[in-house]
């Protein structure tokens, strides 16, 4: 299914490989106001609408022969699966235009993944974790027993 909707991706890129055009990489989301879906889906339409005539014309030939093929089926099938992709972006299209707040909310939810998913910042290594506990057990020693613990020597690493 994800085939479906993100082959014509792959033929622009090799399309762009066999003119020898260098594309720029872009970071997806990286403006204040969401895009329509449309604006990225240029192939997957023109793909669809090319679909759709072959499967109409394949329909109209099986009646004509009076049997069905097996391509009419596959392209009938690939048909349904690309519109389902398509109907889902005109969906997300329509809510984006009538709906400023669903713009928002997706800003907002990109922004939240991106904190979610970043990387935390180091705040101890293994060194400082050991070192710090080495410490705690010293500490807690040296309330029972100060002379049976020997000090603890910081080396640099």
């Amino acid at each position: 299914m994800l085939a479906a909707s993100s082959f014509p991706i792959y033929m622009k890129a090799f399309m762009n490989v066999v003119i020898g055009r260098d594309t720029a990489w872009s970071v997806t989301g990286a403006s204040k106001r969401a895009a329509s879906p449309f604006n990225f889906l240029t192939l997957q339409v023109v793909t669809f609408v090319i679909l759709l005539a072959t499967t109409a014309v394949g329909i109209w030939r099986d009646v004509l022969n009076s049997q069905l093929a097996i391509a009419t089926v596959w392209a009938g099938l690939n048909t349904v699966v690309l519109g389902a992709f398509l109907v889902v972006a005109m969906a997300e299209a329509h809510r984006l235009r009538h709906d400023d707040k669903g713009a928002r909310a997706i800003d907002a939810k990109s922004l939240a993944l991106s904190e979610f998913l970043a990387a935390p910042e180091p705040r101890s290594t293994p060194y400082t974790l050991i070192l710090a506990e080495l410490r705690a057990r010293q500490t807690d020693a040296d309330r029972h027993d100060p002379v049976s613990v020997p000090a603890i020597k910081e080396t640099a690493s």
